[in-house]
This record gives structure tokens, C-alpha cells and sequence, in this order.
């Protein structure tokens, strides 16, 4: 009977420290998830576009995929739908997500700006189950002496890039 007891209190006195650690390691898990999403994505997004000849930063999201923009036929965009998918359109114009399965329960926030004639700053933030995560990066386009921009100035939420110079 007195083991019992003793076994009980055990008990007792170690339900807080497990139900803690549990909660940790599931907070601690949902963190590197939103973070490996947002890094991949970052990395993702710098490989895409550093060799553009064209870039144009958008001011909203693209409602049509691949349009002719100064005379670049074959173009694509980087954006994030209202239900916070990563998207990318490509030079056929269809759409596909970025990170494909990878993060689908990731809801993703995307900016775009120019931060010198040929550097584009972006800043990714992703939330996966209460998690936030956000970077910001900044890239030089190595193929281009200026961004574009539809707004100067303006933050965009999407770009409109190209590869090969028009004509080609």
C-alpha cells in the first residue's frame, strides 16, 4: 500500500515536467519546420532570379501569368497568393508552387524592393501552426544595370523576371 502511495506521488510530481517537455519539443519542432521553409524558399528565390536580363518589381500580385512585359516574351513571376502559397509562374505560363509539398501547411508573406540600381532586397516571413519566421536578404542581379520598378520607391509584393534579352 505504501508503494502505491509513494508510486502515485511519483506520478504526480512528474506529469508537469513531461507535459512541459512534450509541449517544447512541439513548439521547438513547429519552429525548424516555418524555418527550413522560409530558408529553402530564400535560397530558392536568390537561384531563380540572379541571372535575370529582366526585372520588374510588381505593386500587387500578377492576375495573368506570363505577360509581355517590355517586349520580353518569355516572362515569369514570383508571388504569394492570398492563401499564402508561394507561387511561381513559368515562361509557359503555367503555375506552380514554389516549394512544391514541401510547405504546404506554411502560410508565406513576401516583399519585394529595390535597395540599389541592380540589388533586390526581399524579405520572406513564413507562420506554420502559430510559428513565425522572417528573413531578409538582398541580392545582386548580375545580369542588369537597373530593376524596374511600377511604383519608384514602393515596396512590391511580386516580380515579373525574365532570362533572354527580347528577340533571341
Amino acid at each position: 500500500m505504501l508503494a502505491l502511495v509513494i508510486l502515485l506521488l511519483v506520478l504526480a510530481v512528474s506529469y508537469p515536467f513531461y507535459s512541459y517537455a512534450t509541449k517544447s519539443i512541439d513548439i521547438a519542432t513547429k519552429q525548424r519546420e516555418v524555418q527550413q521553409n522560409v530558408l529553402l524558399a530564400k535560397a530558392l528565390i536568390e537561384k531563380e532570379i540572379r541571372f535575370a536580363s529582366y526585372l520588374i518589381i510588381l505593386k500587387n500580385t500578377p492576375t495573368i501569368p506570363g505577360v509581355e512585359s517590355e517586349g520580353y516574351v518569355d516572362t515569369q513571376e514570383l508571388y504569394v497568393t492570398d492563401s499564402g502559397i508561394l507561387m511561381h509562374s513559368t515562361q509557359d505560363g503555367s503555375q506552380e508552387e514554389l516549394l512544391g509539398s514541401i510547405a504546404n501547411d506554411t502560410d508565406f508573406t513576401l516583399t519585394f524592393e529595390k535597395s540599389e540600381p541592380s540589388i533586390l532586397r526581399f524579405t520572406i516571413k513564413g507562420n506554420y501552426e502559430g510559428q513565425e519566421y522572417e528573413i531578409s536578404s538582398e541580392i545582386a542581379i548580375l545580369k542588369l544595370a537597373n530593376i524596374q520598378e511600377e511604383e519608384t520607391g514602393a515596396q512590391g509584393v511580386a516580380i515579373r523576371y525574365a532570362f533572354s534579352p527580347p528577340g533571341s
